[in-house]
């Protein structure tokens, strides 16, 4: 199957034509476009369902063959002008020299009279749908037995009720119940019409012997022309023809226009390189109440594979016949940057060079057009910005004048669509991909000089921790204050750098975990804070001693702030670092706040007081806030946050005393991150969102716990036993697990990512929805687990163990599992893509619609015994697999490698083998009615005694192939001759 490259405005339909030995490749180019503004095509998704929506039930599109002739098909609906019911009204369909008109009357029945059969005046409609049972036919009538109005004189003699057809051609009304008009038809005519059949070719046993499965060699290339003739043209359509279409749209009763005018290339790429192929258009579909019209260009060329495989790719492009065709140099880049492993990424979507060229005022008109979007967002973000701050103000009780300047917002790139060319499918993908990268580079520098700073000021601060020393605290408010980044290249850290748990102070790092214990991560972030605004509390009070000792109370410029106050700024300034706005310090905002300067007029009279108990109040509504949505994100984080720096030994020890002390008060929600808690027991407690980060839990018991949206990120759970616990949501990101046991426990929605899972036992747990990223599985047991949606991706399952577990709607995708145990296993709507399993055992398993595709290896593995339906082994690795007494209906093996493959007794009724390779394959007694086999390579297989009834060998390589006793009925066996 050759690659397809096409621009999203053309649809695409390929085939290969077989005659005899010989073989043409037929490609068919479609472009949707509107019938009201035919100035372009439309994005090929749209194609389909309008014309499903349109066409009568159980109309072919297109067989996808050349036609020696043009002609016009018309689907959709008799449509009453402004929805207002009539009795009768005319259709006109004229495109090019085509023009037929017919008449569509409301619901008539023939009544018998005195002087014979006459019909009733038609009832009023507003819509008819032109299918075939609108016309006229009956059950007897060879062409049209869906239609109404046959042997209407007999049967209204015999007192039936005979419906008139609603559909007639204007010359030709009918006037009599002895009318046999010819069935009015506007798209394809039935394959079983007499003259369609005429045109088929002879189909006899020197065709079966030498032609099968192609056409016979006297099929007239007007087989495949399907509208009537008075539908058709001599020769091609231009592309740019005249259409008028009337009676089909309420809204638009008649609808005028021409053609959209375009000029389609298709190219083929195969080992000599790039060819283009001419191509005609030959058909245009019409769907006026749909308001739409599909054009069919069709090209084709011989091949020399009879598959047409040794036709790589297939490009499509298309042009404005106003404009000079592109030459082909254009195309020959253009499939390659479309075909290039690293540059396609960028161009799959940019279809630019496969696509009209553009009109430069109306590049012009979207380039304006975007800028206006873009700094009309921009200003809406600084709208919003203030908004925002002017919220927080008026919450914190402060004024208007505490408002900063702010920068002025980045207006959105010059790449980015606007949504009116985002509506329009008018996006250049390769700028916008192109775009994203720098941005995305721009990005990574930006965050990575960010991390560089971080860590430098956390290593700053925590010697002054250590330390004291105000040189330390003074560096690192100098690295905050700087307006460029400074060269850290001295003081960065590396990204996984932790400082020595010996280099902290045990009794602070315990005091800061228990206060996240007791009083939740918000208590403990605002922590800096709340010490600030005691201090300012304090100073407060110092200051109207102050006042009342010297008189002084107007100006504050000429009071020294105290000690106290100091330091109260200096905790406010590292808690809130953008509390004062340019130009003013904070020292002059405390000094505001402590000495109760007057505020302007457009706020109330600040008191001191009032503003520092305001403050506390809003500390006291942030910090449920701030802690709810620290919870949040340490619940989704693949890797732990807290704590930053590991706790020392002894105090990760007393910590997890301190913890299992407290068990009886209840230990949801509470936050033990880092606690050392190996060997405790917490079974049957309510962990519910407990956090137990980088904890030690080696040899822990939660057996029959309730941990739903626990986070266990990082931590060490060795030999852990979670037996029976619910873990639902629970968060495993890099947690070392390994050897820990999860029997009957509730994972569903668990995520593990690059976890250590290896010899974990998940027997008979419910993992719904869990995802395993990049983790080891090695030797894990899934024994009889429930696993529902959930996704291994890039993880190793080597001598992993799903025996009898049961698998629906799973996804494996880049896994290792050699000698995975998959006996018994139960599997419905498994996907497998890379799976590298040599040697898996699913002896016994059911695998209903399940695929093994293209990239798994499962050579040696066993399926005896196995069950499986509408599934697939398209193009696996299964050389030396056992198959024996397995069961794989309908299944497909095309193109898989099933060399020295043990299928004894198989049965493979219905299934796919086309260009499988069997080699040396044992077939012995195996099933294989009404398989597929063609181009199948069966060199020296066994076939002994299989049933071989209907099953299609034709092409396929049976040198040394053993067919004793095989049941050989209908079977085919065509091979290329030109022999007469």
């Amino acid at each position: 199957m050759p690659t397809i490259i096409k621009p999203r405005k053309l649809g695409i339909l390929t085939k290969v034509e077989r005659r005899g030995s010989s073989a043409t490749l037929v490609v068919s180019a479609l472009g949707l476009f509107s019938l009201l503004e035919p100035n372009d095509f439309e994005p090929d998704t749209a194609l389909w369902p309008m014309a499903i929506g349109e066409m009568p039930a159980g109309t072919i599109f297109d067989a996808a063959m050349p036609k020696p002739c043009g002609e016009v098909l018309v689907a959709g609906f008799a449509r009453a002008a402004g929805a207002e019911p009539v009795p009768a009204l005319a259709l006109d369909i004229a495109l090019g020299s085509i023009h037929k008109r017919l008449a569509v009357f409301g619901d008539r029945v023939w009544r018998q009279t005195a002087g014979g059969p006459v019909f009733e005046p038609p009832r009023p409609f507003t819509e008819i749908p032109l299918v075939p049972e609108r016309c006229f036919g009956g059950q007897n009538h060879p062409v049209n037995p869906l239609g109404r109005g046959t042997e209407a004189a007999r049967r209204v003699d015999l007192g039936e009720i005979v419906l008139l057809p609603n559909i007639e051609r204007a010359e030709r009304l009918i006037r009599s119940a002895e009318d046999t008009p010819e069935p009015v038809r506007l798209g394809p005519i039935d394959p079983a019409h007499p003259s369609r059949r005429a045109m088929a070719g002879t189909y006899d046993d020197h065709w079966l012997k030498h032609g099968f499965p192609g056409l016979a060699p006297d099929a007239d290339p007007r087989l495949f022309c399907v509208a009537t003739p008075d539908q058709r043209i001599e020769g091609y359509f231009s592309g740019q023809e005249p259409y008028r279409l009337a009676g089909f749209s309420a809204e638009h009763p008649v609808i005028e226009g021409m053609l959209p005018g375009m000029r389609v290339r298709i190219f083929i790429a195969r080992a000599g390189g790039l060819f283009e192929l001419p191509n005609v258009l030959d058909t245009a579909w019409l769907f006026p109440s749909a308001h739409k019209g599909v054009l069919i260009y069709r090209g084709a060329c011989p091949v020399s594979d009879i598959d047409g495989d040794d036709v790589t790719h297939v490009m499509l492009a298309y042009e404005r016949l106003a404009d000079e065709p592109r030459p082909v140099e254009h195309y020959a880049e253009a499939f390659r940057l479309r075909s290039d492993p690293v540059e396609k990424l960028k161009y799959v979507l940019a279809d630019g060079a496969l696509s009209p060229l553009p009109d430069p005022s109306a590049l012009e008109r979207r380039r304006l057009a975007r800028m206006a979007h873009h700094e009309s967002q921009r200003e809406r973000t600084e709208r919003a910005q203030r908004l925002v701050l002017r919220d927080a103000l008026d919450r914190a009780g402060l004024p208007a004048a505490f408002m900063p300047n702010l920068p002025p917002a980045e207006p959105p790139p010059a790449w980015m669509p606007s949504p009116e060319e985002i509506a329009s499918d008018e996006i250049d993908f390769a700028a916008l991909f192109e775009g994203t990268q720098q941005l995305q580079a721009q990005m990574d520098e930006h965050g990575r000089e960010l991390e560089a700073k971080a860590y430098a000021m956390a290593n700053r601060g925590e010697r002054f921790r250590q330390t004291g020393e105000l040189d330390e605290l003074d560096a690192l408010l100098a690295e905050l204050d700087l307006p460029e980044q400074p060269d850290l290249s001295a003081t960065a850290l590396p990204p996984d750098f932790k400082l020595p748990p010996s280099t902290v102070n045990p009794e602070a790092a315990l005091r800061e975990a228990l206060q996240r214990f007791h009083s939740g991560p918000g208590a403990a972030l605002l922590a800096p804070a709340r010490d600030g605004l005691a201090g300012a509390q304090a100073a407060q009070r110092d200051d109207l001693l102050l006042q009342a000792t010297t008189g002084d109370t107007g100006t504050r410029q000429a009071i020294q702030l105290p000690a106290e106050a100091e330091a109260a700024s200096d905790k406010l300034r590292r808690a809130f670092p953008d509390l004062a706005p340019p130009g003013q310090s904070l020292d002059d905002l405390l000094g505001t706040l402590l000495a109760g300067d007057t505020l302007p007029a457009s706020a109330e009279p600040a008191d001191p007081k009032a503003q520092l108990a305001r403050a506390s109040a809003q500390l006291d509504q942030l910090e449920p806030q701030l802690g709810e949505a620290m919870a949040t994100m340490r619940r989704i984080a693949p890797q732990p946050i807290h704590p930053i720096t590991p706790l020392p030994p002894e105090a990760a020890l007393r910590f997890g005393q301190a913890i299992a002390a407290a068990k009886t008060a209840g230990l949801a929600g509470r936050d033990m991150a880092g606690a050392d808690l190996s060997g405790q027991d917490f079974s049957g407690l309510d962990l519910s969102g407990a956090f137990f980060e980088q904890c030690d839990l080696r040899g822990a018991r939660f057996l029959g716990a309730n941990c739903t949206g626990a986070v266990f990120a990082g931590a060490d759970l060795r030999s852990t036993d979670f037996s029976q616990a619910n873990l639902l949501e629970a968060n495993f990101g890099t947690a070392d697990a390994r050897g820990a046991r999860f029997a009957g426990a509730d994972l569903r929605r668990a995520q593990w990512l690059k976890s250590q899972v290896a010899q974990c036992d998940f027997a008979s747990a419910q993992l719904e929805q869990a995802n395993f990223i990049e983790t080891d599985l090695s030797d894990v047991s899934f024994a009889g687990a429930r696993l529902d949606r959930i996704t291994i991706l890039r993880s190793g399952m080597s001598r992993a163990t799903l025996a009898g577990a049961v698998m629906e709607s799973c996804a494996l995708v880049e896994v290792k599992a050699e000698q995975l145990d998959a006996r018994g296993l139960k599997a419905f709507k498994l996907s497998v893509v890379k799976l590298e399993a040599p040697g898996a055992d699913f002896s016994g398993a059911h695998l209903q619609q399940s695929g093994f595709h293209a990239g798994c290896d499962l050579t040696g593995a066993r399926f005896d015994g196995a069950v499986g339906m509408n599934g697939s082994f398209r193009g696996a690795r299964l050389i030396r697999a056992s198959f024996a007494r397995a069961s794989f209906n309908r299944v497909d093996f095309g193109e898989a490698d099933l060399s020295e493959a043990d299928l004894a007794l198989a049965s493979l009724k219905q299934a796919s083998l086309g260009k499988a390779t069997l080699l040396r394959a044992d077939l012995f007694g195996a099933n294989l009615f009404n398989a597929q086999a063609r181009r199948a390579h069966l060199d020296g297989a066994r076939l002994l005694r299989a049933n071989l009834y209907g099953c299609d060998l034709s092409d396929a390589s049976l040198v040394g192939t053993d067919l004793t006793q095989a049941l050989l009925d209908k079977t085919i066996f065509g091979m290329p001759s030109d022999a007469p």
